[in-house]
């Protein structure tokens, strides 16, 4: 999350003025673009001294899709790791038919990969270090936790039937009288 927060926004200057960044005086002009820190530009942008020229996301999402319908079942398309955190931020900036038709495409793209990343969890750990590499962030916290999820339920199907299987043959030969050591 850091890295994100840490991102840079170019911003074009609605009005001319000085501010300061890190004790260096800084001459902004009207129609000049500059790229800031991202917690600097949206506080000069909620000021009204500039606005922020954001990707077009919708752009990014529309790609993603398709690449996530190319590779097919079987794969996971790659996306970065803040991509869902561009997606929202753009989204609360825009409204209408544009954030509808952005939501209903994300929701695509979420099912389609959401349901890809329940297949992997039960993959070996090895494999899941190199699915990771293709996920968000938020993507590779519901790997691991499905992982561990899938390795919990096969323990208690597998394993743990085992050890009851014992148990009950072990007591019905004690009930017939025969010696079980």
């Amino acid at each position: 999350m850091k890295e994100f927060e840490e991102k840079s926004f170019k911003i074009f200057f609605s009005e001319s003025f000085t501010f300061e960044i890190d004790g260096e005086s800084i001459v902004a002009e009207t129609g000049q673009p500059f790229t800031l820190p991202r917690k600097i530009a949206l506080k000069l942008e909620s000021e009204g001294k500039g606005k922020i020229e954001f990707d077009d996301e919708l752009v990014n999402l529309k790609q993603a899709l398709s690449k996530e319908k190319m590779v097919g079942e079987q794969e996971l398309a790659i996306i970065d790791e803040f991509f869902y955190l561009r997606l929202n931020e753009y989204s609360s900036r825009i409204k209408g038919r544009e954030q509808e038709f952005l939501q209903d495409k994300l929701y695509e793209l979420f099912r389609m990969r959401n349901g890809k990343i329940i297949k992997f969890a039960s993959t070996k750990l090895d494999k899941l270090d190199e699915i990771k590499l293709k996920l968000s962030f938020e993507e590779v916290d519901f790997l691991e936790k499905l992982s561990i999820a899938s390795t919990e339920l096969h323990f208690q199907i597998f394993e743990k039937n085992i050890d009851i299987k014992v148990d009950e043959i072990e007591s019905k030969q004690t009930d017939e009288g025969e010696d079980v050591a």
